[in-house]
């Protein structure tokens, strides 16, 4: 069952950069309704869980904050999307991997292993050569913001993913930190999403969003096999 609710994940997770571009919407009304419609669901989900939520009120403030940064993450990733696509804005994004592993060995003493100390100079050559920066022919309407977006992009969800594993230490309801998270996102997304177009977050385009509410539920669905309190040094990168 636990590799029933990976494979869940992935496959969520894996459209929800298609379905930002497919919305045909601003960065900030997509990131903003794509955990509004994720809210229910993951109440849902954490009122099943059969465990208790023993969080003391601190770690549900972190867990709030990690949504904050989730907010941003998405509003970069969303708007690298618009300049490079959907496949480059994720690849580069994927950078966190290498960020966190580096802010977790240096903040938190969590060395990486031998074998990511090797894999992430080889990760970041591939990322230059993927994305064909300072090329004539890079692909995008704008390389060069779409990549200066990626990379906060990787830098808001290292935020988020550390943040988030520090609200989630003590045992108990697996859905409560995400379910915190995607409230703060919300939170934080909603001015973001009025600043980034003319029209109010209920404007005529926000079902078309539903779609790409995938991010946050794909953690639901992952939740049984992994928890925020599990070592994230070298956390798994988000799919295209």
């Amino acid at each position: 069952m636990a590799r029933l609710h990976a494979v869940g994940g992935v496959l969520a997770i894996s459209f929800s950069a298609i379905f930002v571009r497919a919305a045909d919407v601003s960065p900030g009304t997509s990131a903003f309704f794509r955990v509004l419609y994720a809210i229910p669901v993951l109440l849902v989900f954490f009122l099943l869980q059969p465990e208790k939520d023993a969080r003391p009120p601190r770690d549900r403030l972190i867990a709030l904050a990690a949504g904050a940064f989730f907010a941003l993450d998405l509003h970069f990733w969303h708007r690298s999307i618009g300049y490079i696509g959907a496949g480059l804005a994720t690849v580069i994004g994927n950078l966190q991997v290498v960020l966190v592993a580096v802010v977790a060995w240096v903040a938190l003493r969590e060395r990486p292993t031998r074998a990511a100390l090797v894999a992430l100079p080889i990760a970041l050559a591939g990322l230059a050569l993927t994305t064909g920066l300072g090329r004539a022919d890079a692909y995008g309407s704008d390389p060069v913001l779409g990549a200066a977006f990626g990379i906060l992009t990787a830098f808001a969800y290292t935020g988020y993913l550390l943040l988030l594993r520090r609200s989630g230490r003590a045992r108990g309801n697996a859905a409560g930190p995400l379910l915190d998270a995607t409230l703060g996102a919300a939170v934080a997304g909603l001015p973001l999403s009025l600043l980034s177009t003319p029209a109010s977050a209920s404007s005529r385009h926000g079902p078309r969003t539903a779609g790409s509410c995938s991010s946050p539920l794909a953690r639901t669905a992952s939740a049984g096999t992994s928890s925020p309190t599990r070592c994230r040094a070298c956390p798994r990168s988000r799919q295209a």
